[in-house]
């Protein structure tokens, strides 16, 4: 598999777009993207990307401070352990309605685990009302 990462910019958004190939044979690239503005990340991208995002991040001047998931899907969360394992216990927030999912963890189809990967639970999301 190899993660090609292309960074622009969206007014005071970075977007932070991976593109996974390599995973099916024959198949196209396979888009993540993470947007980040100042030290807060929105989303973390997929488990197999998180390498590729650790490294780019690495890069940069301001290391992620906190992260907001827009929701439990694993091109969403799947970055989340790398991150923490390289820049400590980021917090990590995420709408209340999706913390059960992202909390307990849940095998993900096949298809989209070979896509995307298998993410880890995240064992202390703090939820926030949505609006």
């Amino acid at each position: 598999m190899r993660t090609r990462c292309t960074r622009s910019t969206h007014g005071p958004f970075e977007r932070l777009l991976f593109n996974l190939s390599g995973l099916v044979s024959g198949q196209p690239d396979i888009p993540v993207s993470v947007y980040r503005i100042g030290d807060l990340l929105i989303d973390s991208g997929s488990p197999h990307a998180s390498a590729a995002l650790v490294a780019a991040l690495s890069e940069s001047e301001t290391p992620p401070e906190r992260i907001l998931l827009t929701h439990q899907h694993e091109d969403h969360i799947g970055g989340i352990s790398a991150l923490r394992a390289r820049f400590g216990e980021i917090p990590v927030y995420a709408p209340a309605v999706h913390v059960p999912l992202i909390t307990a963890g849940y095998a993900v189809p096949r298809y989209r685990a070979l896509c995307w990967g298998q993410p880890n639970p995240v064992r202390d999301v703090i939820p926030f009302a949505e609006g």
